[in-house]
């Protein structure tokens, strides 16, 4: 999937008539490198959490990722933002919210989380609000920042570090002849969206600031 939205992202530069703009500076590819790694860590942590009884908590654990990205904007000087009163009050909201939903959960069907599953929802949001500061960082201080080279590239690294670790774990899939067909169109869908959703989150990213954005999206990512 990380493969194909870096196609996408070639194509759409192609497109754009970017193709001489995307060189990267050592700013720039240390933030492609740190989006690589954490969009490629959440990638597996949320496959890892699907696959666990603790999927119906995902949506809701990535809340939790949401103050580290505006917390992180304020800690950081060159992103020259600041932590009103009012975001930390949101913010706490979506941690209590986040703490009375696991406890929902628990009370319906009658079973704790395993310290894998708490570790999983843990580690889940931490890679993808780190995601997030990586995109809102390279938008910001680095000079001649392009939100489509930034997303091809992150893709593109992301594809390279997850064969990477496909190859050192030496696990084989097997898939049907049948389910061939339509796993690749389910991840031509996926990769669209994926590609579109890095694109326009970076672009956001330079006109709005972390309080604003990123609790926004997690909202309206969860009631869809």
């Amino acid at each position: 999937r990380m493969a194909v939205s870096a196609i996408f992202g070639f194509l759409f530069l192609l497109l754009q008539g970017k193709l001489s703009h995307m060189g990267l500076d050592a700013a720039g590819a240390l933030c492609v490198l740190w989006s690589a790694i954490t969009n490629s860590a959440f990638v597996v942590l949320w496959l890892c959490c699907v696959h666990s009884d603790a999927y119906m908590l995902v949506e809701v654990a990535l809340t939790l990722g949401v103050p580290i990205a505006v917390c992180g904007s304020a800690c950081i000087p060159a992103l020259n933002e600041t932590l009103r009163m009012n975001s930390v009050i949101g913010m706490l909201a979506l941690v209590i919210a986040a703490v009375l939903m696991q406890g929902y959960n628990r009370h319906m069907h009658r079973e704790r989380l395993s310290a894998k599953e708490l570790l999983l929802l843990i580690a889940l949001p931490i890679s993808s609000g780190l995601a997030d500061l990586s995109q809102k960082y390279y938008i910001v201080s680095v000079e001649s920042a392009d939100a489509a080279v930034f997303s091809f590239y992150t893709f593109l690294l992301s594809a390279l570090i997850l064969g990477i670790c496909c190859v050192l774990q030496k696990q084989q899939c097997k898939i049907s002849n049948g389910a061939t067909k339509k796993i690749l169109l389910y991840t031509a869908a996926m990769a669209i969206c994926l590609f579109a959703n890095m694109y326009f989150k970076t672009m956001a990213a330079a006109i709005m600031s972390s309080a604003v954005l990123y609790p926004l999206l997690q909202c309206c990512s969860m009631l869809l």
